[in-house]
């Protein structure tokens, strides 16, 4: 893949298989969650939730208690697909499969391969978000004709999350340590801290009164249009992560 077909490209698997060995597990996991998270709302099951959550604490801070978590989780996803489906509506199965789907995406975010968790949560997140969309079918037991049309309603999406974490693997940045002053890592810490990435703006103009003057970073901040969570590569930059 060149530069200019990473730039443009806006299919998430191909992208997401290009950042392969070139990325931190850390990386990895992050994203697996924040596609995760775009699909939590359907999570009722506090299982799911938790998984999420863990899963978060395990990109900075290790694994210890994955297994515990995990098997928690499959308990939960058994019980959903052992489920009489038959039994439902046309519209409480596709809200049961919505739900289903994204607690096995919140359960995948845990996967001890990072790459792997990554992989597997953002397809299953695309296939969570597909059902609420859908055309309700004409009885319980027809498949929706329009799931594969709705879960490409959710690529776009996913390469925003992937350029917003893994930036552009063709132009590593160098960021200058003396930009790290006190008001743009307390900025950045607060956005990472509490998931709230509104003060980009701001974290732009705290870099660029300390003296940075890179474009991609100050664009970054300022665009508008890109969604940030955590593992956004300025943000780590800021903080010193990887």
């Amino acid at each position: 893949m060149t530069e200019e077909e990473w730039t443009v490209c806006a299919d998430p698997e191909k992208l997401f298989d290009f950042t392969r060995g070139r990325f931190s597990k850390r990386k990895y996991r992050l994203f697996a969650c924040a596609c995760v998270r775009r699909v939590a709302h359907l999570i009722r099951d506090p299982r799911g939730r938790t998984a999420l959550d863990f899963a978060e604490r395990m990109a900075d801070r290790g694994g210890r208690g994955r297994v515990a978590v995990e098997e928690t989780v499959s308990t939960a996803c058994q019980e959903f697909w052992g489920r009489d489906q038959t039994a439902m509506t046309a519209a409480e199965l596709l809200t049961h499969l919505a739900e289903a789907h994204a607690i096995h995406a919140a359960k995948d975010c845990v996967w001890d391969d990072a790459f792997v968790a990554a992989a597997r949560a953002h397809g299953v997140a695309r296939s969570a978000s597909s059902f609420p969309k859908c055309k309700i079918p004409d009885a319980p037991t027809q498949y929706p004709h329009d799931k594969w049309e709705k879960m490409a309603e959710e690529a776009p999406p996913q390469v925003l999350l992937l350029r917003d974490i893994f930036g552009n693997p063709y132009r590593p940045v160098a960021f200058d340590p003396a930009c790290r002053t006190d008001t743009a890592v307390s900025l950045a810490r607060q956005m990472y801290d509490s998931r709230d990435f509104g003060a980009m703006p701001i974290l732009a103009d705290a870099l660029q009164d300390a003296g940075c003057e890179n474009s991609d970073i100050l664009n970054h901040c300022r665009d508008a249009s890109a969604p940030h969570v955590r593992g956004c590569w300025v943000v780590d930059l800021v903080l010193g992560k990887s």
